[in-house]
């Protein structure tokens, strides 16, 4: 199991590393005054790797999750109550 946390661990920094890079060049856009259309292009590309970033560690964190019990209700799952019938009295 420890190397499970490793890789998961590495592939956090890897992703860490990736998001620093794309923060730089980001910057680096903002400060150039002539904006041309390959640069606006590659700055969609970079959003659009961000959100596959987002995703990926979404994923990572739902791995760290425990699996939900049958005994315990999901979170969007209503808890079973007993059928009450009413006697005519």
């Amino acid at each position: 199991m420890m190397d499970h946390v490793i890789a998961i661990r590495r592939k956090v920094e890897e992703l860490r590393a990736e998001i620093a890079g794309i923060r730089i060049l980001n910057e680096q856009q903002r400060r150039e005054k002539d904006r041309d259309p390959s640069a606006q292009m590659a700055h969609l590309e970079r959003l659009s790797r961000l959100e596959e970033i987002k995703e990926e560690l979404a994923r990572l964190a739902a791995l760290g999750r425990p699996a939900p019990s049958s005994s315990e209700p999901g979170e969007n799952e209503r808890p079973i109550r007993p059928f009450l019938v009413k006697r005519a009295s």
